[in-house]
């Protein structure tokens, strides 16, 4: 007996659209108007490729030319078996529909792992990931999704965008995160208001409130349960099923920007030592203060060679903390994250 259905499938829940949603619109804070820049830049809805009017589910830029989706909305667009084993060859038709310009573009499956009901802990299933056909290009404003791995779920605010058939402009959901289960996925409890998780949401990426960035990928909803729980698949999965998430951030791009950053605001012995106690450099190992930008280049290689474990996650950690309104930093952290 089948226990999930996707969100393509559920059957609808009206919702109710109450003023005191409004009112809660005009009281976002500086921190939740920058995720709504960073969500509608770079959710994508995903069409029907007979009608490029009917969405059919969600997905988000993961590189600039790639989009991270389920393999069950692949499947719908494309109006074949959800069970297809072979990776279709057929174009998928998107737009980003938070951003001015909504161009339908065409891409192609280039990563295919199909619906498998029975996964347990480890298994990889339900994910595709769709490549922009040559003579397609990004919309102004378009932009990869930040992203984040967490190591713990439990209790973890977010958000999530889709376009549920009773909606047909989008709308968006909060939830919680719980946990883990058994079969590898992040049960979310999305019953926190008016709002629901229902048909058009696969796909879409799931935003840690806190940390700005997507940090897994709705996927199913329980059936057979009056209020049905849903389910995201964690980023470190998804990076499994496509290791070149952020593949096309050149390394040297990336270094440097981290390193010139350091050199701005740590820019005195005192406070680069500070830093680098606080994460269990040690003390013996700390190079000699000259220049900023000489120091913190042979910090980088000294933690590149593992003097500390995890050292550049401690690093990228202790700075943002110190210096929490830093956007370039912060951004950058989170990428240099997932390429590790």
């Amino acid at each position: 007996m089948q226990l999930y259905t996707r969100t393509q499938s559920f059957l609808c829940v009206l919702c109710a659209f109450s003023v005191s949603s409004v009112v809660k619109v005009a009281h976002y804070n500086k921190k939740e108007w920058l995720m709504r820049e960073e969500l509608d830049s770079s959710v994508v809805r995903i069409f029907s490729s007979a009608d490029n009017t009917r969405a059919i589910g969600m997905g988000f830029l993961i590189s600039s030319r790639h989009i991270m989706t389920c393999a069950h909305v692949v499947a719908d667009a494309l109006e074949i078996s959800r069970e297809t084993l072979e990776m279709p060859g057929s174009d998928v038709h998107f737009d980003f529909p938070l951003l001015e310009d909504h161009t339908v573009i065409h891409s192609k499956p280039v990563c295919w792992f199909p619906i498998n009901n029975h996964t347990r802990l480890g298994d990889i299933e339900d994910i595709a990931v769709l490549e922009l056909s040559l003579s397609y290009r990004l919309p102004t404003g378009a932009k990869p999704a930040p992203l984040i791995e967490l190591r713990d779920f439990q209790g973890r605010k977010v958000l999530m965008f889709g376009f549920p058939r009773v909606m047909e402009n989008g709308d968006y959901v909060q939830g919680k995160l719980q946990g883990l289960d058994a079969s590898g996925k992040i049960l979310i409890d999305h019953i926190l208001g008016h709002r629901t998780v229902m048909p058009g949401f696969s796909g879409t990426a799931v935003w840690d409130k806190e940390e700005n960035a997507v940090v897994g990928m709705v996927v199913s909803i329980k059936k057979g349960i009056e209020i049905p729980p849903c389910y995201m698949i964690p980023l470190f999965t998804l990076k499994q099923a496509w290791s070149e998430i952020n593949g096309d951030i050149p390394p040297q791009e990336l270094d440097e920007t981290i390193l010139k950053e350091l050199s701005r605001l740590i820019n005195t012995p005192q406070k680069a030592k500070s830093i680098l106690r606080n994460i269990g450099f040690p003390k013996e190992e700390i190079p000699v203060f000259s220049k900023p930008y000489d120091f913190w280049q042979d910090v980088l290689e000294e933690i590149e060679n593992g003097i500390i474990e995890d050292g550049f996650n401690k690093l990228f950690s202790a700075v943002v903390e110190r210096y929490p309104h830093n956007k370039t930093f912060s951004k950058w952290r989170k990428l240099w994250i997932v390429r590790k």
